[in-house]
């Protein structure tokens, strides 16, 4: 399942998010957010939906930011929450138009890379973080 949205809330998340675990046959899901205002909130309530879809084996969320409203340490909260979660075999995160200096955005992506089993790569403006440890 895919879904590419424009405008949404937190609710729209976890509603959708929500209704996963009754899906019987979806293991891959990806959620496209462009030209939206994220908050660290709304990446809170994936993580949280992301908690109870224990089917799910595919996840991806790529985030293309008209504002600059998410912090690197929410994105570092999360990565590490989700690079958790057992059921998640892959996962791609990528995150557009970052407040920080393309120096934080390293940083940032340093730090996400002693992760274990995560990959990370840095651009001036964005960061995309992935888990690959098995084949779909």
């Amino acid at each position: 399942m895919k879904i590419i949205k424009t405008t949404f809330t937190s609710e729209d998340i976890l509603g959708i998010l929500t209704s996963i675990p009754t899906l019987q046959h979806l293991y891959n899901f990806e959620f496209d957010l462009v030209n939206c205002g994220v908050s660290d909130l709304d990446i809170i309530a994936f993580a949280h939906g992301l908690a109870k879809a224990n089917k799910l084996k595919y996840f991806s969320l790529k985030i293309i930011q008209n504002s600059n409203s998410i912090s690197e340490e929410c994105i570092e909260k999360f990565t590490g929450v989700i690079s958790k979660f057992d059921n998640l075999l892959q996962f791609d995160l990528y995150f557009r138009k970052l407040s920080l200096h393309p120096s934080g955005i390293l940083n940032l992506g340093n730090r996400i890379q002693s992760f274990p089993n995560i990959q990370c790569s840095c651009s001036k403006e964005s960061i995309h973080i992935f888990k690959r440890s098995g084949f779909l």
